[in-house]
């Protein structure tokens, strides 16, 4: 019997072990533990940078698993830092200088090409994928941006994020005309532009992670109400949203927007970019009800 805890193999068992952000952790039972199974949960993972830790508090075993330090996160975000940020020289908005998976795309989701112009999502050819900047709210400076894959063959890191070596959690804010003082916190940038032409305040957390500075943010900004509006697929985000509802209860009443309050299959993806911008009203007003 092996004196450590192989952490791949108990990824296989079970598979929320991948989807860890830096700092979280996970409670399991360990499965056949040589001290007995007692049916509790008293293995820890724990996710400390590029490191997985492991250990069973019932039979002392423990296990450690190294990987490269390339910053992934939730759907593949592989991320980059850079002193100084620049969009892509050969960024496009033509349609016919676009590939068709990036126009589909971008359209099943109901982003238009105004959208498209006014939020400078285009295309690049050197990059190969969508780009979707992140600017500064006030005074438009570049704080990142995400270059996300579309193209068949494509099997790279979902998104690959490049954000400016001081800006440590760039947060997409999306802008427009609003209705009262709730704010929606999103994943995606998709997501927040719909969920903003439904008419509501909408930050994209650019992942499931949130840091406490934006919740000193929400707090600034004086909003009376947050519904946290997740893809709510999976375990690890289901625990990154408690995290953040604690976070924002202390400076806001919070809401969590969950499959059930969709009336969807469990299966079927929940982000706000998968609805209308009347569905999103209809959830949030029922959610909030």
């Amino acid at each position: 019997m092996p004196e450590y805890l192989n952490i791949k193999a108990l990824a296989k068992v079970n598979p929320a072990i991948n989807e860890l952000e830096d700092g979280e952790q996970l409670n399991m039972r360990h499965p056949e533990c040589p001290a007995g199974d007692d049916g509790r949960q008293v293995l820890y993972v724990t996710q400390r940078g590029a490191k997985k830790l492991a250990f069973c508090h019932h039979c002392g075993m423990k296990g450690v698993l190294t990987g490269e330090r390339s910053f992934i996160r939730r759907g593949g975000q592989n991320l980059l830092i850079e002193n100084e940020l620049h969009l892509p020289p050969d960024l496009t908005f033509k349609a016919n200088e676009q590939p068709v998976e990036h126009i589909v795309w971008l359209h099943q989701h109901g982003i238009t090409h105004k959208m498209q112009r006014e939020y400078e999502i285009g295309w690049s050819n050197n990059w190969g994928r969508t780009i979707l900047p992140v600017r500064q709210h006030k005074g438009g400076k570049l704080l990142a941006f995400q270059r996300r894959r579309v193209l068949r063959g494509d099997f790279g890191p979902k998104y690959l994020t490049t954000r400016l070596e001081h800006i440590k959690n760039p947060v997409f804010k999306a802008r427009g005309p609003h209705l009262g003082n709730t704010l929606i916190l999103v994943e995606d940038i998709l997501s927040a532009i719909k969920v903003n032409e439904a008419g509501f305040y909408s930050w994209a957390l650019l992942g499931t992670y949130m840091t406490n500075s934006v919740a000193v943010d929400i707090a600034d900004a004086k909003f009376d109400t947050v519904v946290i509006w997740l893809d709510d697929d999976n375990l690890a985000v289901r625990r990154s949203q408690k995290v953040m509802r604690r976070k924002i209860k202390q400076v806001a009443d919070v809401h969590v927007m969950r499959h059930q309050d969709l009336r969807i299959r469990p299966d079927d993806k929940s982000d706000p970019k998968m609805f209308t911008p009347d569905e999103i009203k209809m959830a949030i007003a029922s959610k909030l009800a």
